[in-house]
């Protein structure tokens, strides 16, 4: 087989449309730079874009990127001049805004599509609502708006609203059109007719999303109000920066540490939060984005007085003034604020749980894994497993599987036990590593060879003592339960197991 003597560029992992668009603008950029190249494995059908994955093996070289600070375009372009035998594989949502060309080259290589879809002129503020799949509260930034926001905004502005995207049924859509009996409701059309809905339209407040983001910032739109909420707060997800900060149609508003729940909870939420938002300048934005934090962080002591059962939302829903202080770039994070002032002034790191009267039948007994990685602390499959249940639950991990399809652990009661419940602590750290485990499904068998299903959790919000980031997943059967063996498993392709503890409580 002969070397390709042109360089390619593929993306690892293409997203949905609004995360697709963001990956290949960014992508796009990098081809600029280089110059003669190849686009591999972007898929947009509706433009007519096609773009095949290349053969890795006729390239010389292979770079993966799988951090942003990686994703350097003058020093990839230039290697990839150099060696035009280069195949770069980024496997990256690419969401930053510096990593962008003119949204005018975009807006040639995706013009509008639908032009048989409403158009709203500038007497009307089109919202896009979005919930579907964050109904559930799941995604940690991806929270629900507050409909007292969209009415602020309404009064602000004094346009007509048009409510358009998502409008499932259900307690948030019910509450929207309680709170706008008028409005004119326009239900989803599709991805492209929605996509282009928005562009069209004169004035937008996008959703947080990157789906509406995308369609704001290449839409010709007058004014569009950006709400600085979810992963958009750059306090909230520091990896993401899609804020136009130079893009003069766009008003920022500013939202306290807002994090996602399930909506009838949200809601309840939504009633503290609200007025509590405000209007900044981009001035001010770049200002919290370089600035923050304000307060110096102690390092060693951040890293050594974690507390145990630290729980990040519970704080932050809890304790508004600390996600104030948290947006506006005083602090880093809840941690931070905790044991800056949060404990001085009597703030508690998380709720009151009840741990059950029963005993720990997995506490100091034999465990193993299905890999041992380079970030194991255990130098033995045995070792670095039996971590998950010395007693510990306050570390970061306990223990680390190699990267794989389906990791799983397991742990030896000794003997025939009755099971009673199951908690799962899960890792500490930023959510696109705390998500690996999920799906969590609990196994648990006689034999070690025959696995009967205990339960499952889709995220860490099916906890049944706090929808908590960093609180047990609780895992309860009705009826008697017996076992001897309880596999933990990552059901995702690809991924890593690593959890902080597990908890098997019953009578021997």
């Amino acid at each position: 087989m002969e070397w390709s003597d042109t360089p390619a560029i593929s993306i690892q992992n293409p997203g949905f449309l609004g995360n697709r668009l963001y990956q290949f603008f960014a992508l796009k950029s990098l081809a600029a730079a280089i110059g003669d190249c190849v686009l591999a494995n972007f898929s947009f059908p509706e433009w007519n874009i096609l773009l095949p994955p290349v053969d890795n093996r006729r390239y010389r070289r292979t770079i993966l990127i799988r951090r942003n600070e990686d994703f350097d375009i003058p020093y990839l372009a230039e290697t990839a001049r150099r060696e035009k035998s280069v195949h770069i594989i980024v496997d990256l949502y690419l969401q930053r805004s510096e990593f962008f060309l003119d949204r005018s080259i975009y807006r040639q290589i995706f013009p509008i599509l639908s032009h048989d879809v409403p158009v709203f002129d500038e007497r009307y503020l089109v919202i896009n609502i979005r919930t579907g799949d964050i109904r559930t509260g799941h995604v940690p930034f991806y929270p629900l708006t507050p409909i007292r926001f969209w009415r602020y905004l309404a009064d602000l502005t004094n346009l007509t609203p048009v409510f358009m995207g998502q409008l499932d049924e259900g307690d948030y859509v019910s509450a929207l059109r309680h709170e706008f009996p008028d409005a004119e409701f326009v239900p989803s059309q599709g991805a492209i007719r929605d996509f282009d809905i928005l562009r069209r339209a004169a004035n937008i407040a996008p959703a947080v999303s990157t789906f509406s983001l995308a369609a704001a910032w290449l839409s010709n739109a007058r004014s569009i109000f950006l709400q600085v909420n979810g992963f958009l707060n750059p306090s909230h997800l520091r990896e993401v920066d899609l804020l136009p900060l130079g893009d003069e149609r766009y008003r920022y508003f500013l939202f306290p540490m807002n994090f996602a729940l399930p909506e009838s909870e949200a809601l309840l939420h939504h009633a503290r939060i609200e007025g509590l938002w405000r209007e900044v300048s981009a001035t001010h934005l770049q200002a919290i984005a370089l600035s923050s934090p304000l307060v110096q962080r102690n390092r060693p002591e951040l890293g050594t007085q974690i507390p145990l059962g630290f729980d990040e939302r519970w704080y932050l829903h809890t304790y508004i003034d600390a996600a104030q202080r948290i947006s506006e770039g005083v602090y880093y994070d809840a941690l931070h604020h905790y044991i800056d002032i949060g404990r001085r002034i009597g703030y508690r790191p998380g709720p009151i749980l009840e741990t059950p009267s029963m005993p720990d039948l997995a506490r100091g007994a034999r465990a193993w894994q299905s890999s041992l990685s380079q970030w194991s602390a255990g130098k033995t499959i045995n070792e670095d497993a039996m971590r998950a249940v010395d007693g510990v639950r306050g570390r970061e991990y306990a223990f680390h599987t190699e990267q794989e399809d389906n990791p799983w652990w397991v742990v030896d009661l000794g003997k025939k036990s009755s099971i009673v419940e199951i908690h799962v602590q899960n890792r500490r750290g930023p959510w696109v590593v705390r998500e690996k485990a999920f799906p969590l499904v609990v196994l648990v068998s006689d034999d070690a060879s025959e696995w009967v299903e205990y339960g499952r959790a889709q995220s860490e919000d099916q906890s049944l003592e706090t929808n908590g980031t960093l609180s047990p997943v609780v895992f309860r059967r009705s009826g008697k339960v017996e076992c001897r063996f309880v596999k933990v498993l990552a059901e995702r392709q690809n991924t890593n197991l690593h959890l902080a503890a597990v908890e098997v409580f019953g009578y021997p």
